[in-house]
């Protein structure tokens, strides 16, 4: 790296306050990118067939080039390291800035160095260094490579400019990625009305999908795709050509031929034409919408980028489909369907309308449920009606509710306090139960979940609960998140001071226990020290600065500047070995020696020495929340 990058890094790591307000990711850029550019797929055809389709990524901060082949994965992919512990191209030179690629002519790909001494913006060097620098050398220095593999020849020059109509449309099938486009570019532009026939034919009967493809859209930019060519695309043997053809058609789902065909294509076996469909059928009438969404529903309940796309065409359905749903025993009991009846009842809490509401607590309510799924519904209900200023209490007071469902929403809630105390029922049932009282008057909610806060309760019964009482904002709230402090994990002390900073009350409450000892200023991660410290309230940010300044105590203070002379001294690896096995391996493992109780070493291998320092004799100053001590009474 460059010397002036090392000076900023030491200072950065050095420094509290910048240690504070950087993410470590900007204080040791190691194994991820930092400046990742130009997201490329090739397309040319000057490397083997393996190279189609991978992704290549420049890093204009680590000098590299680096590459991912693309595996499907329902309606999107999955990117994996393609060279596996080397990079495509890793240069020693750190000018070297591959800013972008192209896919060129001959099916090369194209590399745009930038080549500068320094990438940075400006504002992200200190003052003092900068004049050490000068910003713009290498100005006159951009580059451009050609990648091609070994043994490569040049291919003689494709000259499309000069190229007839016909032959643009030939182009069409080629292999190369760069002439494909540029052949359809050309067929746009020219306008030639003589090639709609040419294009219609290849839509239909070329050998290659991307050739069909390419026809269709340049029929389209032509306003010359016949109805007759769109329908046969809409049945093409491709699933990519499907897909495009589905887009196509959008403006036409109006006209008798198309909307059978949709319809027909939300059983697609391809998941990219069923996500595709997903989108398209938001632009077609309610009554053609309902049967394809519910068939794509319960064709793949556990994709949930299909379920996304779903949710975003059923405005005004979100009722009748969860009843189509609920009356689907197979696809209530496939993988991923609570997932689905959810997020209707989400959407139906959030659609303005009240009846909507109204209806799905009567779906709710008035038939039979397991209690789980009774209690998942009703909390997706008020999570919805909470977007829209609206509370599930709201709606069960109002007029047009029948009075009894307000009797049967009471049982339902004081039933939701029998399930989650009883350790008889399933951490699932539990978990939903404390869930749907963030929902439930608080006089019965509050002491219910403020029970379930004890040692002997899961932890992910113990998150439910405090997620579910931050939605009963009161003191005796606030008091019940804060008592028996010790006695709690430290995961369950990260859930409650991420409750407690969101409101001035309650984050006064919580500097009140710091103040007193109750609470350590360890317990706050340093991302929550500085929202207490930049609180909107004047009175609280100063209160919250005089706390949490986070300076090392006096001895430790006095040990660590005792010891920062043998900084200077030679280290002595052996004897080093020797004090971790004697007193570091009880917490820490570094190859077979020790135990894995304490933090990873591996995240501190990039520290300098003075930091290692620092955190060796004053541990608990950096100390994370998730390695604190509890105390456990039996």
């Amino acid at each position: 790296a460059e010397p002036w990058r090392i000076v900023r890094t030491r200072r950065r790591v050095s420094d509290p306050r910048t240690k504070a307000r950087l993410p470590r990711t900007e204080q040791f850029a190691i194994g991820f990118f930092t400046s990742a550019t130009s997201v490329t797929i090739y397309n040319g055809d000057a490397y083997p067939k393996a190279f189609r389709g991978n992704a290549f990524i420049g890093d204009v901060g680590g000098n590299l080039i680096h590459r991912k082949t693309m595996t499907p994965a329902g309606p999107t992919f999955i990117a994996r390291r393609a060279d596996q512990k080397v990079e495509f191209i890793a240069s020693t030179d750190n000018w070297f800035r591959p800013v972008n690629f192209v896919n060129g002519p001959d099916g090369a790909l194209y590399v745009l160095d930038m080549y500068r001494e320094t990438i940075e913006h400006p504002y992200s060097v200190p003052e003092d260094i900068k004049k050490y620098l000068r910003l713009e050398s290498g100005d006159d220095r951009g580059r451009i490579y050609r990648l091609v593999p070994p043994k490569w020849k040049q291919p003689k020059p494709v000259k499309l400019a000069a190229a007839g109509s016909r032959d643009l449309v030939k182009a069409l099938e080629s292999d190369n990625g760069w002439t494909r486009q540029t052949a359809h570019r050309l067929l746009w532009e020219r306008n030639d009305r003589k090639t709609v026939p040419l294009l219609a034919k290849t839509a239909i009967r070329s050998a290659e999908p991307l050739a069909r493809a390419h026809s269709l859209w340049i029929l389209h930019g032509l306003e010359a795709l016949e109805d007759q060519v769109l329908v046969a695309a809409l049945g093409d043997p491709s699933p990519r050509v499907r897909e495009h053809a589905i887009v196509l058609a959008e403006d036409r789902l109006d006209r008798a031929a198309f909307r059978p065909a949709l319809a027909r294509l939300s059983g697609d076996p391809d998941p990219r034409v069923r996500y595709q469909v997903a989108f398209s059928l938001g632009t077609v009438g309610t009554a053609d919408r309902q049967l394809p969404l519910s068939r794509l529903a319960k064709r793949a309940p556990a994709d949930n980028h299909l379920r996304f796309a779903v949710m975003s065409s059923s405005l005004g359905l979100e009722n009748k489909l969860l009843q189509a749903l609920l009356r689907d025993k197979a696809f209530l009991a496939k993988n991923g369907s609570s997932a689905w009846l959810s997020d209707f009842a989400r959407l139906a809490g959030a659609n303005p309308k009240p009846s909507e509401a109204i209806s799905i607590l009567r779906l709710v309510l008035e038939q039979q449920h397991p209690s789980r799924r009774r209690a998942e519904l009703l909390t997706a209900l008020g999570n919805g009606l909470s977007r829209r200023g609206q509370s599930v209490l709201g709606v069960l007071a109002d007029q047009a509710t029948p009075a009894p469902l307000r009797i049967s929403a009471d049982q339902v809630f004081r039933q939701a306090v029998t399930t989650m105390a009883g350790s008889a029922s399933s951490s699932a049932d539990r978990v939903a139960s404390a869930q749907l009282l963030g929902f439930a008057p608080a006089t019965v909610a509050v002491p219910a979940l403020a029970s379930r806060l004890g040692p002997g309760d899961p932890p992910s019964l113990q998150q439910a609960a405090v997620a579910s009482l931050a939605r009963h904002p009161s003191p005796k709230t606030w008091t019940a998140l804060l008592a028996n402090w010790k006695g709690h994990s430290p995961r369950l002390r990260s859930d409650i001071v991420d409750v407690l900073v969101q409101r001035p009350t309650s984050a006064g409450l919580l500097l009140d226990a710091v103040a007193e000892g109750r609470v350590l200023i360890a317990d706050l991660t340093v991302e929550k020290r500085q929202l207490l410290i930049n609180n909107r309230a004047p009175a609280l940010r100063v209160r919250a600065a005089k706390l949490l300044a986070g300076a090392p105590t006096p001895n430790r203070a006095k040990v660590i500047a005792r010891y920062t002379p043998a900084l200077d001294k030679a280290g002595d690896a052996a004897a080093g070995a020797a004090v971790f096995k004697k007193l570091c391996s009880a917490c820490h493992k570094v190859g077979t020696i020790g135990h894995k109780l304490g933090p990873d070493l591996n995240s501190v291998s990039n520290k300098s020495p003075r930091d290692l320092l620092i955190n060796i004799l004053d541990p608990n100053r950096e100390a994370q929340p998730n390695f604190m001590t509890y105390t456990l009474v039996t």
